[in-house]
């Protein structure tokens, strides 16, 4: 069953309501490195304001492609507050 935008976008919510409540515990680990919700929030935050700058809009398709990195998961989330929609396969 495929997620529904809202769905997809409560993500982004739930994101910066941990951030706020927790910036500096643990949101992910990867490759020795641990980012916490705060550094996530913010980096979610500049490819959010980045794209909007670029011109990317509300029902705009974008495309994220990265390795298998934390990188790819912070442009999700940056993708997901304005319901641009990342293509998944």
């Amino acid at each position: 069953m495929a997620a529904s935008a809202d769905d997809i976008s409560h993500i982004g919510r739930l994101l910066q309501s941990r951030a706020t409540r927790f910036p500096d515990r643990a949101f992910v680990a990867f490759g020795g490195m641990t980012y916490s919700y705060g550094e996530a929030a913010r980096a979610a935050n500049c490819v959010a304001h980045g794209l909007r700058r670029l011109g990317v809009r509300k029902g705009d398709a974008v495309a994220i492609m990265f390795s298998n990195c934390p990188e790819f998961v912070f442009a999700w989330l940056g993708v997901v507050p304005d319901h641009v929609v990342p293509p998944v396969r």
